[in-house]
């Protein structure tokens, strides 16, 4: 049975008559994404994904890279392309955080010419795109964002989208 956050992002998706759907952290039964309506495609990489795209069927795609972790499609929304982009990285440490931006840097290359959307949980702090205080991680992350002049369009003021007693983010 899909959880309560899943059965609300389906209901939010009919709606709100939403064309596609960034989400990570996704409700998995025998390695398949579950609880959102089939008049949407789910792209995700079939295992244990912790990232998935969902969208109307009508729409066509091209998938670029379709991991566990990262997803990049080149998506035909009404006539005009876009890369989509979502990504989940859980770090610990900032050198692999350094080299998984390096990764990610070469997939934005590719396509720095056309209009690129960037969704994802890089699990860095900057009061950038929330109202916390910064670590390594978010540093490393803003100066890649600035690197690349990438417009962060999170509201700073917006409630956390993690709290628990010990930490929010």
């Amino acid at each position: 049975m899909p959880s309560r956050a899943t059965s609300q992002m389906e209901q939010d998706l009919i709606k709100c008559d939403f064309d596609g759907l960034c989400i990570t952290e996704l409700y998995i039964v025998k390695e398949h994404v579950v609880g959102f309506p089939t008049e949407y495609l789910k792209i995700y990489k079939q295992g244990s994904p912790r990232a998935a795209i969902i969208f109307r069927t009508e729409y066509k795609f091209v998938p670029i890279l379709i991991t566990r972790d990262i997803l990049d499609i080149y998506w035909d929304i009404y006539n005009r392309y876009c890369k989509y982009v979502i990504c989940y990285y859980i770090l610990f440490a900032i050198r692999r955080h350094i080299s998984l931006l390096s990764e990610f840097e070469k997939l934005l290359e590719q396509f720095k010419d056309k209009m690129i959307v960037i969704n994802g949980d890089f699990n860095a702090k900057s009061p950038a795109w929330s109202s916390v205080e910064q670590d390594n991680r978010g540093r490393t992350l803003l100066e890649f964002i600035y690197r690349l002049d990438i417009d962060i369009q999170n509201d700073p003021d917006y409630a956390p989208t993690f709290e628990s007693p010990r930490e929010k983010s």
